[in-house]
Order: structure tokens, then sequence, then C-alpha cells
């Protein structure tokens, strides 16, 4: 190679990353591809120039992309920490949470001195529910963060773990310590109004909800928070006022649908609770109780159809979910809509249930009362005798009912006798 070309070579590979970097320090994204992208065509064997042509990918929404540029860094050099910790974020906002925490735990692994990477490796740990690892890691982080806005941030999320264990009293002297170290942490209001919330002190916790808005008032966790006070104190008008603002804000914010669904059922509006139930699941919420809310709602407005396959979906979704099970059987065992009264159908559902599952008394006297209503007065007996076997000694007036019940069925079932004629 000439020596001019081996000096341009040189230069392209030495001042396009910098210049790169600096074209994304400003917001230039498209520039700081194009000097990634340079910088990998006159060195691609190094695997740094990889992770920052991916950091560029990112910054210009190009996730796949930038995913791609990760995995070849660590192709490259599969020691590579940096590599791991930007793709485990890769992974997490694609909506691959648990790869994202596999990635971020080999990057603590091969950096354990890195404060950072404990502390990102926390987070993903609290979002998923490890809330003990996370613990640990915070803790890490703190021990080893020189900075004194980590330190507070770490305390902070530190607290949000504890509130998640349901250690509120701990999560509170975190937000105390964070506090003294940086006054202005942001989220300081919102965890210490959780930790208030878990502790039932709901007026304490809007309070800091409250002083949260005035500091951001777009906030949508103090809203969403705030939100739930006002449910737990019955005022359900301002609670769904609280999820209306966190939409206006944030429309993809699927868990504020499924709440103020369960509002608008709460208040009759079953029109709204479909509308905002079906919003939750289009946004990928997929949960049994959604369908079973959604079902309830198409039950109260008589479409019986949709109903059950909600009732169906959210047995597939959650096999033994208690609700789902017994919402089902009822409808089968008792649909207004005769054409889609399935008694036999009720009747399987029953027998695939375990001697001790939840509501199975009560469904066991729905396929008495069923059978009763259409004349098959044994069938009846049968299963009525079943719903008051099911009933412990603790309850004892409920179980004086269904026993009435039982012996009006059998007296039914009896045959009459016939009067001779002549007699009084």
């Amino acid at each position: 190679m000439p020596v001019v070309e081996k000096a341009l070579a040189l230069w392209c590979a030495v001042s396009m990353p910098v210049v790169g970097q600096q074209a994304l320090a400003r917001g230039d994204h498209a520039l700081a591809v194009a000097c990634m992208q340079h910088a990998v065509l006159f060195d691609p064997t190094d695997a740094r120039l990889h992770v920052l042509l991916g950091t560029a990918y990112e910054a210009r929404g190009e996730a796949p992309r930038a995913f791609a540029a990760y995995d070849h860094a660590l192709r490259l050099d599969p020691k590579l920490a940096a590599a791991y910790a930007l793709r485990g974020q890769c992974h997490a906002q694609g909506g691959r949470p648990r790869a994202g925490l596999a990635d971020l735990r080999r990057a603590a692994r091969l950096q354990p001195d890195n404060g950072s990477l404990q502390f990102g490796l926390g987070r993903c740990c609290l979002a998923l529910g490890e809330h003990d690892e996370a613990i640990r890691a915070f803790d890490r982080a703190l021990s080893l963060a020189p900075a004194v806005e980590l330190q507070a941030l770490c305390l902070l999320y530190r607290g949000n773990a504890h509130v998640a264990k349901g250690l509120p009293r701990r999560g509170l002297a975190d937000c105390a310590r964070a506090e003294r170290l940086s006054p202005k942490v942001p989220g300081l209001q919102v965890t210490r109004g959780c930790c208030y919330q878990f502790q039932g002190k709901l007026p304490e916790a809007r309070a800091e909800y409250d002083k949260a808005l005035r500091i951001s008032p777009r906030d949508v966790l103090a809203y969403y928070n705030r939100a739930g006070t006002w449910r737990d104190q019955g005022r359900l008008d301002r609670a769904l006022i609280d999820l209306t603002a966190v939409l206006r804000i944030d429309p993809e914010y699927a868990t504020a649908y499924r709440e103020r669904a369960v509002i608008h059922a709460q208040l009759g509006d079953h029109v709204r609770a479909i509308a905002d139930y079906s919003a939750a699941l289009r946004l990928n919420l997929s949960e049994a109780s959604i369908h079973v809310g959604r079902g309830n709602s198409y039950n109260a407005l008589q479409r019986y159809g949709l109903a059950l396959g909600d009732y169906r979906h959210a047995l597939r979704l959650a096999p033994g979910h208690a609700e789902a099970t017994r919402r089902l059987i009822d409808l089968l065992a008792a649909c207004p809509d005769p054409r889609l009264r399935n008694l036999p159908g009720a009747e399987e559902e029953v027998n695939r249930l375990s001697a001790r599952a939840p509501g199975l008394q009560a469904v066991c006297a729905t396929l008495a009362a069923a059978h009763a209503r259409d004349g098959r007065l044994e069938k009846a007996v049968r299963w009525q005798k079943k719903a008051v076997e099911l009933l412990g000694k603790e309850d004892r007036d409920e179980k004086q009912r269904a026993e009435l019940v039982l012996r009006w069925y059998r007296k039914r079932k009896e045959p009459k006798k016939e009067t001779r004629r002549g007699e009084n």
C-alpha cells in the first residue's frame, strides 16, 4: 500500500471515531453513523469501533442494526463488557428482558468494579422482579460509584426494591439518605410516595405525588400512583381523572388502560370498560385478568358469546384461574341464550377441577340449579349434595341454606301420591 494511502487509512481509523462521538454528543446522528461506518471500514477487527457504531445506530432509532453491531463486536471480543451491557439494553427495549438480564450479568461479571454496570444490572433485576439480586447490585454500585448523583440514584432504586419486597421502612430510610446526598434527585417524591402508599398512609402518599407533579407536571408514574390512592379511598372519579392524564401523556401506557377499565366496570360503564380492556390487549398486556374483566363486561351487556370467548382465552393463559373457571361454568350452565347454554360442557369443566379448587362449591350449586330449572331433579340433587359436602363446619349458616335447597330438590323429585276419588 502506498505511503499516502496508509497515512489516510491511519487518519480515518484514529479521527473518524472521535468525529463520530462529537457528532453523537451534539445530536447529529446521521454524521455519527457515517463516521463510525468509515472507521469500521478501515479497521473491521476492532470490536470497540463496532460498539461505537452500535451506539450511533441506536441513537438514530435503528435498533436491529445496533443489535447486529453489538453482536459482531462480541464475536470479535467475547470479553468486551460494554458490548454485553449495550446488547442487554437492546434486548430489554425489544421486549426480551430475560435475555437482557443475562447480558447485563455477563457484563457485571467481566467488570465487577464498574459501578455504572452494577447500577444497570440492578435496574434490570428490579424491573423483572428479582428484588434480592437488585438490592445486592445496588449495594455494590453504591460502594463503587464515585459520583454523588449516582450514589443517590442507587439509594433511590434500592428503596424501590425494598418497597417491592414489602419493606417500606427501609425504602423510606433509603429515600432520606438519597435526599441528603442530592436533594433534587429525580424520582425521590414518587419513591417516597410508594413507601407511604404501601403502609396505607394514603394522604401522605398523595402529598408526595402532588410534590412530584409540581416539579414535573408530566410525571406519568406520579399520576398513575396517585390514581391508586384515590381508588383505595373510594374516590373513583378522581382516580379516573388521573388515569386519563396518564394516557394523555403516554397513550401506550398499557396498565393505565387496564386500571381505568376496572374502574369503568365498577361504575357500570361497561362499554368504556371493554374499550380500555381491548386497548390494553392491543398493547400486548396479555393477562388472564384482563380477559376475565372484559368477559364480565361483555356478560353485563348480554354479549354472551364474546364473554365465553374471553373466559376460555383467560384459561388458556392461566389454566386453573379461579374466577375465569367459575364465570365460564356459570355461563355455560345458566346462559340466558339457550343457543349458548351447554350443561354437559359445564359439567366437564367442573370434573376437571381438583377437590380443593376455589369456588368449587359455588359452581356445584349453580349446576344443581340449572338441572332443577330444566326438570332434571336427580342430577340437581347429586350436584347440590356435592355442594353441601364441600362446605366445612366454619360455614355453618351457608351449609344450612344449602341443605334446605337440597331438601327442596329431593321433595320435588319424589313422585306425588294420587288422591282417590271420593276422598276428602
